[in-house]
């Protein structure tokens, strides 16, 4: 699973099995299952099982999926370890909330075995804490990418949930992802009947170097991947750029007076990657 070319991935709430056809056909990039804090208490081991099932069942075909489980420091996370320890299921991501060092994500990876199982795990940016640790936590661990989750960050600083108040920690989020190479989803827009600022919202997260935005509601799905789509003029471009440089043997060359090198290359290769995936998940 490649987050840079999944800008939109749908929170799916473990308890309630009734909504996961719903999401498979809602058009996003990916699901993620929430086992956290969308699940109350006494719903947990409900959820844990309805996913569970799904993910044994095959039943997602090749949409993405992504397992939010419970912080490993309380029993609902270390029951959704153990559940998820099946060699069985299938899915593609583990989220982990409210990460906060390294050795907490290097513990969920070597317990679930996730190099071997081809299981990327990511990390869900959303405390004071979370966001001090970032440098330790992409260069210490297995993190192959970075979510942000602006809610719980706003109220764990005592801030606004406003983009102003919260653009510091985005931008260290974004910072931090790029130290390695990995990229950077933002947190979602959460009032759902309001496109015009999701629409805004989105394109300022792009602006900074976001690769997503998270959905919670299926109809912020297609806003925010209008908003990621490269456009028709980038896509001819970026045709242009790869025909030229393979036709120049990989070496570099120009194109309307701007040099093509190896890293404009890739650049080019990853906007019609993105394109493809866009228009792959709206076709069905």
């Amino acid at each position: 699973m490649d987050l840079s070319i999944s800008p939109a991935l749908l929170f799916t709430p473990g308890n309630k099995p009734e909504r996961f056809s719903k999401a498979l056909v809602s058009e996003a990039n990916g699901l993620i299952l929430e086992l956290e804090d969308a699940v109350p208490l006494e719903d947990k081991k409900q959820a844990r099982d309805n996913v569970v099932q799904f993910l044994l069942h095959n039943e997602h075909a090749n949409l993405p999926i992504i397992v939010r489980i419970n912080h490993i420091t309380s029993d609902a996370g270390l029951a959704d370890l153990l559940a998820l320890k099946q060699t069985n299921l299938s899915f593609d991501a583990i989220m982990y909330p409210k990460a906060e060092s390294a050795e907490e994500l290097n513990i969920i990876y070597e317990t679930l075995h996730l190099e071997a199982r081809k299981i990327k795990l990511f990390a869900l940016i959303e405390t004071s804490k979370g966001i001090h640790q970032l440098t330790s936590i992409v260069t210490n661990s297995p993190v192959a990418g970075l979510f942000f989750g602006a809610a719980d960050y706003a109220v764990d600083v005592g801030c606004h949930l406003s983009w102003e108040a919260l653009l510091f920690a985005r931008l260290q989020l974004i910072q931090a992802a790029a130290l390695t190479h990995i990229p950077a989803i933002d947190s979602p827009f959460f009032d759902f009947a309001n496109e015009k600022e999701l629409i805004a919202e989105t394109i300022k997260a792009k602006e900074l170097g976001f690769k997503g935005k998270l959905a919670i509601h299926p109809k912020q799905i297609a806003p925010i991947k209008k908003q990621f789509a490269p456009t028709e003029e980038q896509i001819d471009r970026a045709k242009k750029i790869i025909a030229l440089f393979e036709q120049a043997g990989g070496k570099a060359c120009q194109h309307d007076g701007e040099m093509i090198d190896v890293p404009i290359y890739n650049h080019a290769q990853k906007l019609l990657h993105l394109a493809k995936n866009i228009k792959r998940n709206r076709n069905g």
